[in-house]
């Protein structure tokens, strides 16, 4: 609930990102959550997941989801919010490379299923 509102009164204020010059101003836009499966301890932004759980990132996901794009008094949402990051781009072996060759299982029973939970969220 907090971050829908506090993101949409910065955007009613004019207020910007990192400076005061007001060329990067804050949007309705809000990336996040990560819901990311977390797999490689090498990856730099493990603090941001949730879990390597995806019914505990998904649950996760969908009450942000929700507390974020709750309606204001006239039935806007106050912010939108875009789940990130692609799903699938880490595996449990070959770490460090680009190729991922994820089973059809794997796929949607560990990396979509957190995000079919947030994109649900009322």
């Amino acid at each position: 609930y907090v971050l829908g509102t506090e993101q949409r009164a910065l955007s009613n204020i004019g207020a910007s990102r990192f400076h005061q010059d007001h060329k990067n101003p804050v949007c309705l836009t809000a990336f996040g959550p990560n819901i990311n499966i977390v797999r490689d301890p090498r990856f730099g932004r493990n603090s941001e997941l949730a879990s390597e759980d995806p019914f505990l990132s998904g649950t996760y996901a969908a009450q942000m989801v929700s507390g974020m794009q709750q309606q204001d008094e006239k039935g806007y949402k106050k912010t939108a919010a875009y789940l990130k990051h692609y799903t699938a781009y880490s595996t449990e072996a070959n770490r460090g490379h680009d190729t991922y060759n994820i089973s059809q299982y794997d796929f949607f029973d560990t990396y979509l299923a957190q995000y079919k939970l947030a994109f649900t969220a009322q």
